[in-house]
């Protein structure tokens, strides 16, 4: 593997062809990159060249955000609230890395208030009710987020829907998966029918 990251971009088929013959473009190398090279091989590229690892996965992650709220505007089933709520969430870069559920809930909530100003943490008397209350649309809260975590979501998305008809969106932070393993869980979450709720968005940190 280290010597494939050693040859040169022509060498491993990364130096895109423009179909105009003209230079090629961020694009054409962006395209060309995520078609011949693995994340592990990016991975291990950065932590040869010293590169932060997290700026890579950070940018993975954006665009993966990016491209998910796009997916999710073109939802005609999805009100157009629960739409805005969604971005609004998207948009949110916490001040700091947080270990605690609490900290997190609360930085967001004062996020979500200025655009929803009746945005409420949810006093937790029991098992039904998830953590952020907007308008009736439910947001659940979960990080450091581990496998087991994730098990539990299908549990509490059954329980929540009867209290929050509008929708249900689960905030993951600081998701320690495996990332095969994240992608397949979550899959299978949004691949679900839930009774009683039609709108369940899950968003990565």
């Amino acid at each position: 593997m280290r010597l494939l990251l050693r040859q040169t971009p022509r060498q491993r088929g990364l130096h895109p062809e423009s179909l105009f013959n003209d230079r090629p473009t961020i694009d054409d190398y962006k395209d060309s990159i995520v078609s011949n090279l693995s994340l592990k091989e990016l991975i291990e590229f950065a932590r040869r060249k010293r590169i932060d690892i997290r700026d890579i996965t950070n940018k993975i992650d954006e665009e993966m955000a990016r491209k998910e709220q796009k997916e999710l505007e073109k939802d005609i089933s999805l009100s157009d609230e629960f739409k805005k709520v969604a971005q609004c969430i998207r948009d949110f870069k916490p001040l700091k890395n947080y270990n605690s559920e609490y900290m997190f809930q609360a930085e967001l909530t004062q996020y979500l208030r200025r655009d929803f100003p009746s945005t409420n943490i949810e006093i937790q008397r029991g098992s039904s009710r998830p953590d952020i209350d907007v308008n009736g649309i439910g947001i659940e809260v979960k990080g450091p987020t581990f496998d087991n975590d994730l098990i539990t979501i299908p549990d509490k998305l059954v329980r929540y829907s009867q209290r929050f008809p509008k929708g249900i969106i689960v905030v993951l932070f600081d998701v320690r998966v495996n990332p095969h393993r994240y992608e397949e869980l979550i899959h299978g979450i949004r691949n679900t029918r839930f009774p009683g709720l039609s709108n369940i968005e899950i968003i990565k940190k």
